[in-house]
């Protein structure tokens, strides 16, 4: 499938920049500021990278540019990791590594943008193994609009052995047909390492590279879709062994994945309407509602969201608390070895929301659709190698 349009605007405006002599953040930021209906909501990275794509499907004469092919780390982006995993001053990088100190000051800003997790205190840049809390919040431009229609994913596990990268095709494809322009994924797109033991034998793509790369790969791509996500307890593992958030590698790699934060966020549908995204941290309960209306109940009044997709559980299921339509959003990862042996099900499959909305945005009626699936399919992750 061909990756989401770049104008011819864009391309020729780069071009232009380009022969200018301006660098690819400098190019980044400029087109930030002159067309932010296409730039404004993109980060550092995603702004560089889509003004690499745009050059590029310029000089190709408008033809699609090839995918990217991921270089090996240079040795003197290894040599900084290593150095800031303990922690270092600007002045002892630049004697360790040999360079000046607007160099140094460069290589620590590009590891931001590569998703490394970095934080200065006093004057010592390291890179943590704990992200710091933000507030995710993406507001969706709203024309007014009576009905809205979106779709729901969550737990891919892309990366393990148990994901069903057809289904979720499938569901792409569904989405696609019906004519759905955004898909929420409420966390763990892909299966992270290390979240118990035995689990290196429950991959078949090992290390954050690995599986960034094969997402960025197999994870559905349709014209005119965006998936917005967050991640969740198993993308975070990446976080507690080397101080990176793959979210932000995923969406400077795929400009039709937008990353909303780690374990929730705010969408902005409307001025009267807000889909929270959750991905709990907890494990399952003796009845799938249970854990929602916990969560539902621990709300303030004034935080309430007017829908809250919950990923995590592998379990769909619908059901309205104290005036928040709340939506368990299933999976597309069979069931694995661990949880039969704790004997928890997966509810395989997606959901589609339609809501009605009134002249404020507020809703005045609530249609969720699931779609399941009954039947995984053995080793198909061995279909997208």
């Amino acid at each position: 499938m061909a990756g989401p349009r770049i104008s011819e605007e864009v391309c020729q405006r780069v071009s232009e920049l380009k022969a200018e002599g301006l660098t690819w953040a400098e190019m980044g930021e400029r087109m930030r500021q002159e067309m932010p209906e296409e730039f404004g909501q993109l980060s550092t990275f995603q702004a560089r990278n889509r003004c690499r794509n745009a050059y590029l499907r310029q000089q190709m004469g408008g033809q699609a540019a090839p995918p990217p092919v991921k270089p090996d780390k240079p040795k003197a982006t290894e040599d900084i990791i290593g150095i800031l995993s303990k922690g270092s001053s600007l002045p002892d990088l630049v004697e360790r590594l040999g360079v000046s100190q607007r160099v140094a000051e460069a290589m620590v800003e590009d590891l931001k943008d590569q998703g490394y997790n970095l934080q200065e205190q006093r004057g010592v840049h390291s890179i943590s193994r704990i992200l710091p809390p933000t507030d995710n919040w993406v507001m969706k431009p709203w024309g007014g609009e009576t009905t809205l229609r979106f779709g729901l994913v969550s737990d891919t596990h892309i990366g393990g052995v148990d994901t069903q990268l057809t289904l979720l095709h499938h569901l792409y494809d569904r989405f696609a047909m019906e004519g759905i322009a955004d898909v929420y994924h409420c966390g763990d797109i892909t299966d992270g390492e290390k979240m118990r033991p035995g689990q290196e034998y429950e991959l078949y793509m090992h290390g954050a590279d690995a599986q960034v790369a094969h997402t960025v790969k197999v994870y559905p791509r349709r014209k005119g879709l965006t998936t917005t996500f967050i991640t969740g307890n198993h993308d975070y593992s990446f976080v507690k062994t080397m101080g990176l958030d793959i979210g932000l590698q995923l969406a400077a790699q795929r400009e039709d994945l937008v990353y909303a934060g780690y374990m929730s966020a705010i969408i902005q549908l409307s001025p009267g309407c807000t889909l929270e995204l959750r991905h709990p941290q907890d494990g399952s309960a003796y009845a799938m509602s249970y854990k929602p209306q916990k969560i539902i109940e621990a709300l303030s009044g004034g935080e309430k969201p007017s829908i809250m997709a919950i990923g995590h559980y592998h379990k769909m299921m619908y059901m309205e608390y104290r005036s928040i339509h709340s939506l368990l959003c299933g999976t597309t990862a069979a069931q694995t070895v661990f949880m039969r042996g704790k004997g928890l099900s997966a509810h395989m499959g997606g959901v589609i929301v339609e809501l009605k909305l009134r002249e404020d945005g507020v809703i005045s009626e609530f249609t969720p659709r699931f779609i399941p699936f009954y039947a995984a399919t053995k080793d198909d992750y061995k279909n997208w190698l």
